[in-house]
């Protein structure tokens, strides 16, 4: 009868027991986790350290370009890179001034994006991304330069050209610094330049499949007026100004239609869309 007791004692003293394992346990593993991430921020620190003292001692430079031409090259890009930081190649990766190197890369008109970092081994890596050019303009003086899809202008290239719309004429525009989209929106400016129109033209021949294929260049006559040089013929299509383009559109693949099967086309000097619901020709 005595013996009950002790059986009562021991089971009653279990569960605080294991509770006091399950406490120590995790006790342990959380110094353990906690020496473990004091050690590798230590880790981390002495790497970081370390690459911070690591002389740079390559410079790579990778220009890319979406499509497939490359208007600027490496060379050019090393050279803002060294202006930028001269003594670059030996200097210690923490006194490398990134910041400025990205600054005057991207500061270059043909560039849209910059990315400027130095790795563990000494590289300094730069990768710059190109403009895409939609139009070129060729002014009257014989100056010109591009029009990208953002509406930025970038100089031409000695080594690429873009097969792109080439627009010639009575123009005398320069490039600038704001996009052409944020300059349009001064009546002023709009009146002075023809590069709003100049990009309106691009964007709807780059959406129109059959005027984007038709279009060889397209002019700016004595009066200001928009001519369409097309690839196939020896008329020229009068749009007049950039309003309406798909009206006008519309208008020429009527007159298209009517005539092909009836007339040579090569009969007309030009096909006046200028005027409402109606294409005036004038005949050679």
């Amino acid at each position: 009868m005595e013996p009950a007791p002790a059986m009562e004692t021991t089971a009653s003293n279990t569960p605080k027991k294991a509770h006091r394992r399950s406490r120590w346990l995790s006790l342990l593993l959380n110094g353990i986790a906690v020496c473990g991430g004091i050690g590798l921020l230590s880790l981390l620190g002495f790497a970081d350290h370390t690459r911070s003292q690591t002389p740079i001692h390559t410079l790579e430079v990778d220009v890319n370009d979406a499509s497939g031409r490359s208007f600027l090259d490496s060379v050019s890009i090393a050279k803002l890179v060294l202006k930028a930081q001269p003594n670059l190649i030996g200097t210690p990766a923490a006194h490398v001034n990134l910041d400025t190197i990205h600054q005057l890369v991207a500061a270059h008109p043909s560039i849209r994006q910059v990315q400027a970092f130095v790795t563990v081994d000494g590289r300094c890596v730069v990768k710059a991304i190109q403009r895409i050019p939609v139009a070129r303009v060729l002014n009257q003086d014989g100056s010109g330069f591009y029009i990208d899809e953002e509406g930025f202008t970038m100089p031409l290239s000695r080594h690429a050209t873009a097969d792109v719309p080439l627009f010639t004429g009575r123009l005398l525009e320069k490039m600038q610094e704001l996009p052409v989209p944020v300059l349009a929106e001064d009546s002023t400016w709009r009146r002075q330049s023809h590069l709003d129109e100049i990009m309106s033209i691009s964007r709807f021949l780059q959406e129109n499949e059959f005027m984007n294929a038709l279009a060889e260049h397209i002019v700016f006559n004595e009066k200001g007026e928009i001519e369409i040089v097309p690839r196939v013929g020896n008329h020229r299509i009068v749009v007049g100004d950039a309003s309406d383009l798909e009206l006008k559109y519309k208008k020429l693949l009527a007159f298209y239609a009517h005539t092909l099967h009836t007339r040579d086309l090569n009969q007309y000097r030009r096909i006046n869309l200028i005027f409402d619901n109606q294409v005036v020709c004038e005949k050679n």
